[in-house]
Formats: C-alpha cells, structure tokens, sequence
C-alpha cells in the first residue's frame, strides 16, 4: 500500500524498529545530527506511532462491540 507521497508502507514493524535503531546509532556514532539521518529517524518514529495509533483504535472498536 502506498499514499499519495509514494511512501511504501510495506515494511513491517521490526523492520522499522530496526532502522530506528541503526539510525539511532549512526547519530551516536558519529556524534552528528545530519538532516537525512534525522528525517529518516522521524519518518520512522512517526510511522510506528501511527501504526500504533491504528491498533488500539481497532481494540477500542472490538470492546465496544463485543456484548458483555
């Protein structure tokens, strides 16, 4: 699936946790904070917590449907 942007929403979570991190660890590394390390540091951050977003709406929509 893709939006508008382009943007392939393919990768999975870990994938994206994993670029987290080793985005994360180049920064350290190298002790700068360069804008492509940083827009992919966000991009991937903001991703997951949309992701995150969605699931516990899901949750929320389930509980209130399910009967007591």
């Amino acid at each position: 699936m893709q939006d508008k942007a382009g943007v392939d929403y393919k990768a999975s979570d870990a994938e994206l946790i994993s670029l987290v991190r080793k985005t994360k660890e180049e920064i350290e590394a190298h002790g700068e904070l360069n804008e492509l390390n940083l827009l992919l540091l966000d991009f991937a951050r903001e991703l997951l917590k949309q992701r995150l977003l969605i699931r516990v709406e899901f949750v929320r929509m389930i509980e209130l449907v399910r009967p007591d």
